[in-house]
Formats: C-alpha cells, structure tokens, sequence
C-alpha cells in the first residue's frame, strides 16, 4: 500500500470490515500488512517558488500506523506490520510476515494489503501472490481468519477473477464485503482457518 492512499473512503470499507469480523468472531487483534511503498514527498507552489510541506504534517498524514489508534476504540489489539516491501525482496517480506503473524498468539485476523490486490499475472510491488497468501494462511491457528484487499481491475470479471484465485489458495467458503455506496471500486476477501 503506498503511504500516499492511506485514509482514503476505501479505508471505510477496509476498516469496516476487518472491525465487523473482529467484533462477530470475537477476535482479539487486527494484523494489517501494509506493503508498504512510500511516496514521494511532494511540495506547495507558491507562484515560482516551491515550498516544503513540513515533515510533521507529512508525517501526519501519511503515518499508516495511526491506525492503532482505533484498537482502543474497537477493543482489539491493531498490529501493523509496516516494514517497507521491496519487490525485489518479496521472498524476505514473506518470511518476516509469517514470523511476525506466528508470533502473535491471541485469535486474530490478518489483512494483506497490497496496492491493488491478488496478482492476476505477473506480479508487481501493487500485488499480493498467491505464495503470499499461503504462507500466511499456513501460518495462522485454526480459528482466525485471513482477508484480502482487492481493488477493480479493467477486466469486467474483476470480482470473480480475485475471489477465484483467492479460493484457489484458500479453499471454498470465501466471503466476500463490500461497500457499493462507498467504494465501489474494492472488495475484501475473507475466510476463516478451520
């Protein structure tokens, strides 16, 4: 997830989500995967000139873990797993997500949250691959759940396409969220480890 689109309306529907579930299962902890790519840092024109936003408002702003913030509110404990992801380095981020996810031994659901969602293809820094998707599925105890962000592709299948692959990996019983009136350019994938 880039920092840039942090707290946008498909955030609502992410957030949403992962809080209903929490709540209906009676999950301990949140555990988001961010993915996380920075942005570039941009700046204000003031006619010719360009002046810096400062760091403390950018921070502010782009700060992916404020969402912690919101475990106190929902009763849950909110782990962010912020390490920046290089996809070149898709094979180590792995390896530290699961040991991240394994030590976490409360009940839990683990969002990952990539740009754009399950690679269709080839996959680039937007995507989560399906290798991604099984090791943290092995990872988690019977009784948490795993879900996906999953953002429309130009394919008119998109939503079928996703929940396909993510089936794949996960097996049958995926449920599927989303927000029309929100967003309705995003879905989350969920399923429960029996």
């Amino acid at each position: 997830m880039r920092d840039t689109w942090y707290a946008d309306h498909r955030d609502l529907v992410k957030w949403g989500t992962l809080a209903h579930i929490a709540e209906r299962q009676s999950l301990a902890a949140i555990v988001q995967v961010a993915y996380l790519r920075r942005g570039t840092q941009g700046a204000l024109q003031n006619g010719s000139a360009e002046v810096p936003i400062a760091p403390a408002v950018w921070s502010f702003f782009r700060d992916v873990t404020a969402v912690r913030s919101l475990g106190e509110i929902l009763s849950r404990r909110i782990v962010v797993i912020d390490k920046p992801f290089t996809p070149q380095r898709r094979r180590e981020y792995r390896l530290a997500v699961v040991e991240s996810v394994r030590s976490i031994e409360s009940s839990k659901i683990v969002l990952l949250d990539p740009d754009t969602g399950i690679a269709p293809s080839k996959p680039s820094g937007k995507h989560v691959t399906a290798e991604d998707i099984a090791a943290v599925w092995e990872a988690l105890q019977p009784g948490d759940w795993i879900a996906v962000y999953q953002h429309r592709s130009r394919n008119k299948t998109w939503k079928q396409g996703a929940q396909d692959r993510f089936t794949d990996v996960c097996g049958n019983g995926v449920q599927v969220y989303q927000a029309t009136k929100i967003a309705p350019d995003v879905i989350l994938l969920a399923k429960r480890k029996p």
